[in-house]
C-alpha cells in the first residue's frame, strides 16, 4: 500500500491525510515561523522537562522544541502525517505516535512540563474542543499553550470554510470556552490574526 492511501475512516482525518504531503513541503517554514514567535511563550528547556505536542502534523513545533533542549511527544491523528514527522525526529529526543488529542490518550496524569497545540483547536467542534482542554489540563503539570486564530479575516474564512472546522465558532468563543477549563487564560497575540493562549490550573 503506497503511503498516501493509508485508509482513514473519520473525514476530518482522512482530509489532513490527503493534505500531509503539501503541508510536509511548508515544513521548513513553519520552523522558521515557529522560531519567531515561541520565544514568546517557550524558552530553552532540558531534557529532564518533556512536552507534549498535540496535533504536531509534519512535526515542524516539535523538532523546534527538541533543538530548544526539550524532550518532545507529538501525536496526530493523521497517520501520513506522523510518517512525514518521524523522517524529521531527533533521535532519541522526540517521540511521534497516532492519537487523537480529544480521546483520551495513553499518557499519566501530570506526565509533561508542557502541553501545547497550535492551529489544533479551531478546527474542532465545541464538544471537542472541550474533551482536548481537559485532557490536555490532565497531562499537563501546570502549563497548557495554545495557537490559534485570535480574530476573523476574510481570506481565513475562505480557507477555514475548505477544512471543514468550526473556525467561526472558536473565535466567538474559544477563549471563553478555556476558561470554563483553566483557572486562568492569558491571551498574547502573535502576528496577523493569531495569538498564543496561555492556560493554568
Amino acid at each position: 500500500m503506497k503511503k498516501n492511501t493509508i485508509p482513514v475512516r473519520d473525514p476530518h482525518v482522512a482530509l489532513f491525510n490527503r493534505i500531509a504531503p503539501v503541508y510536509r513541503l511548508f515544513f521548513r517554514h513553519q520552523t522558521r515561523r515557529f522560531e519567531k514567535i515561541v520565544p514568546l511563550v517557550v524558552r530553552g528547556g532540558s531534557e529532564e522537562e518533556i512536552v507534549l505536542d498535540i496535533g504536531c502534523g509534519t512535526g515542524a513545533l516539535t523538532t523546534l522544541l527538541g533543538g530548544m533542549g526539550y524532550r518532545t511527544v507529538g501525536i496526530d491523528p493523521s497517520p501520513l502525517m506522523i510518517h512525514y514527522a518521524m523522517e524529521k525526529s531527533i533521535p532519541g529526543k522526540q517521540m511521534y505516535c497516532v492519537a487523537d488529542g480529544a480521546s483520551f490518550l495513553p499518557f499519566r496524569d501530570r506526565s509533561f512540563d508542557i502541553v501545547i497545540a497550535t492551529y489544533v483547536l479551531h478546527g474542532l467542534s465545541s464538544d471537542k474542543r472541550m474533551k482536548l482542554m481537559k485532557e490536555a489540563r490532565r497531562l499537563s503539570r501546570g502549563r497548557v499553550i495554545f495557537h490559534d486564530y485570535y480574530r476573523r479575516s476574510p481570506l481565513t474564512d475562505i480557507v477555514e470554510w475548505f477544512e471543514g472546522g468550526d473556525y467561526r465558532g472558536f473565535v466567538a468563543k474559544g477563549s471563553r470556552e478555556m476558561r470554563e477549563v483553566f483557572i486562568s487564560v492569558e491571551t498574547v497575540p502573535t502576528d496577523g490574526n493569531m495569538a498564543w493562549y496561555i492556560c493554568a490550573d
